[in-house]
């Protein structure tokens, strides 16, 4: 910390909106000790890997052409059957695949980030996300014969 040190010749500058703010640093300590406590942590990053390997099965069942991957509560839908490792895992993807599926889920009343991006909220019920992997379901049958028109590997 001593690097920091204004008053020392040579300190590294360190500037920030919120550097030094007691209100801040209030509301930090009381959202990791009241609101997202580790136990509370831990049940919503179950919640993410539960619901990664719903879809994951959903896509698989509908034969669709959706991978996800994800760490916790943050999701990625990939258009690829092939695994996601890497960006390099994604050169032969079709993008367009994806935003079939992101205007299908908007159409049905669910939002994902056009590139695929979710980030599951602590106010989401079991229910919502039942309803949302029941959404993606609906749109991978509407869907089918595209799925199924596909060139292997797709």
């Amino acid at each position: 910390m001593g690097l920091f040190d204004p008053g020392r010749t040579g300190a590294l500058p360190h500037a920030g909106t919120f550097n030094n703010n007691v209100i801040s640093m209030a509301a930090g300590y009381a959202g990791l000790t009241q609101v997202y406590p580790p136990e509370v942590a831990e049940r919503h990053t179950a919640r993410g890997d539960g619901l990664r390997a719903e879809l994951a099965q959903v896509f698989r069942a509908a034969g669709a052409p959706f991978q996800v991957t994800g760490v916790g509560s943050l999701l990625a839908v990939h258009p690829t059957t092939a695994p996601v490792r890497s960006p390099a895992d994604l050169s032969g993807s079709d993008p367009r695949l994806l935003e079939l599926l992101f205007l299908d889920l908007l159409e049905r009343g669910y939002y994902i980030a056009p590139r695929g991006y979710m980030a599951l909220s602590l106010a989401l019920t079991s229910g919502q996300l039942a309803g949302f992997v029941e959404a993606v379901g609906k749109v991978l049958h509407t869907r089918a014969a595209l799925w199924h028109s596909l060139p292997p590997g797709r």
